[in-house]
Formats: structure tokens, C-alpha cells, sequence
């Protein structure tokens, strides 16, 4: 039996009974650093320890594996500042600020799911905001996401799976 390969990954039981992948991604600032992954069975992490040796392979990194949604948003701001006009870059600068940041600022980027963002979105909705800002609020963030996307930053927009407000009232269909 030979030995694994740099950087392939190990895999072990741990003493609580569920299984653990440790995948080296090299050394960033004069330190080790590691990618733990644990799962209930070895198939399980065995699966998730490829997907995360693609994404390396991909993106020279495991897209959003530290990066929250308010670290990002900020990013993206300073990305759009100079590719949209200054009253566009001041509604998305607020939209971020006031909505978008208090409630999701702290998720990890790679762990923002569709029902974060459509919680996000129906409280909006019970605040009283109209169905048209709620609307404005969504594309905001669902284009923030895939500029993340093309970025390598995220690997998936989960802003597209959620449904956003109707403006009946208005005339506006979505």
C-alpha cells in the first residue's frame, strides 16, 4: 500500500463515532492551515472531501470558506463603485447598510442558504416595507451573489431559489 498523495486528505473515526476528512491547504501567513470536514458516515465525508478538492482545484481555494456576507458585500461595493453611476452605487451602498447587513452580516458566505434569504425577505415584508423595496432588497443581494459567482467566491446564488414579493397593486408583475 502506498502512501497518499500531497494534499489528498485523510480520513479517520473520531471517538465520538462520526467521521472527520482534514484536507492540508497550505500555508498562508507563515502557518499551517487545514480544511476539517466531519460527516456521520465515510461515504458521506468521503463525498464531501472530492467536492472540496475540486473546488481547490477550480478556484485555487474553497470559495467563501471564511468570507461572511458582510465582508463580501463590502467587497462587491467597492467592486461596483466604479462600474455603476453614483446614485445607483448609493441605493446599493444602503440597501446593503440598512437592510441586508444587520440581518445576514454575520452568516458565512458559503453557508448562506435560499431560507436565509427568503427569511430575510419576509421580515422585510412583517416591517412594513412595500413589496417593491422587499423586491429591490433581493435583486440587490441576488446580484451581489453573482458577481461572488463569477468571482469564484461562491459557488452556487442562493438569492435565485428564493420568491420574492408581488407588486399586484402596482401594476408590476415580477
Amino acid at each position: 500500500m502506498s502512501r497518499r498523495g500531497q494534499g489528498e486528505g485523510s480520513i479517520k473515526k473520531r471517538t465520538d463515532g462520526r467521521w472527520e476528512a482534514r484536507l492540508e491547504l497550505g500555508y498562508q501567513g507563515g502557518k499551517r492551515r487545514r480544511k476539517y470536514i466531519c460527516g456521520k458516515t465515510r461515504q458521506d465525508v468521503q463525498r464531501k472531501l472530492a467536492q472540496a478538492r475540486r473546488q481547490l482545484e477550480d478556484y485555487g481555494h474553497i470559495p467563501g470558506e471564511q468570507v461572511t456576507v458582510g465582508g463580501f458585500l463590502r467587497d462587491w461595493l467597492a467592486h461596483t463603485k466604479n462600474t455603476v453611476r453614483a446614485s445607483t452605487y448609493r441605493d446599493y451602498e444602503a440597501i446593503c447598510r440598512l437592510h441586508i447587513t444587520p440581518h445576514l452580516g454575520k452568516v458565512r458566505l458559503a453557508r448562506l442558504t435560499a431560507q436565509d434569504v427568503q427569511a430575510l425577505l419576509d421580515r422585510k415584508s412583517a416591517e412594513g416595507l412595500s413589496p417593491r423595496r422587499v423586491q429591490y432588497i433581493h435583486a440587490v443581494l441576488r446580484r451581489a451573489l453573482n458577481v461572488g459567482m463569477r468571482w469564484g467566491t461562491v459557488t452556487r446564488n442562493p438569492a435565485k431559489a428564493a420568491s420574492r414579493p408581488e407588486c399586484r397593486s402596482m401594476g408590476i408583475s415580477p
